[in-house]
């Protein structure tokens, strides 16, 4: 059985593919906001004064097989 998150909550692991200098997340997750899942990702910073923070971003998750949708031609009057 697959683990549900309740409203509210997110799990967060740490990313294994992130490189020292690259900009991808520190850890990656899912969670459930508004009765929805949502992919999460943290970044460690730190603040002016040099205090750590925690930045958090949330999306809707992409289906990674759904086709791209064509871009339109330069011939489009829109």
């Amino acid at each position: 059985m697959a683990y549900e998150h309740e409203e509210g909550t997110a799990s967060m692991f740490q990313n294994d593919y992130k490189e020292d200098g690259d900009k991808k997340p520190d850890y990656t997750g899912k969670g459930k906001v508004d009765g929805g899942l949502k992919n999460f990702a943290l970044w460690k910073r730190e603040t002016k004064d040099g205090k750590p923070m925690l930045f958090v971003k949330w999306s809707d998750p992409q289906d990674k097989f759904q086709p791209k949708k064509d871009k339109p031609s330069g011939n489009s009057p829109f």
